[in-house]
């Protein structure tokens, strides 16, 4: 029998590697970096 701790830490790896796969695009990236920049520009004046 598999125990539930093992099923949940299944789909909790399943879920982070789907969250990780929509989160890590190079769209995702560059508009990660325009706010960062954005941020930063604002924070040097």
């Amino acid at each position: 029998m598999i125990e539930p701790d093992a099923l949940n830490e299944h789909g909790l790896d399943a879920g982070y590697a789907q969250l990780a796969t929509a989160f890590n695009t190079e769209d995702t990236n560059a508009e990660r970096r325009a706010a960062r920049d954005t941020y930063a520009h604002r924070r040097a004046r």
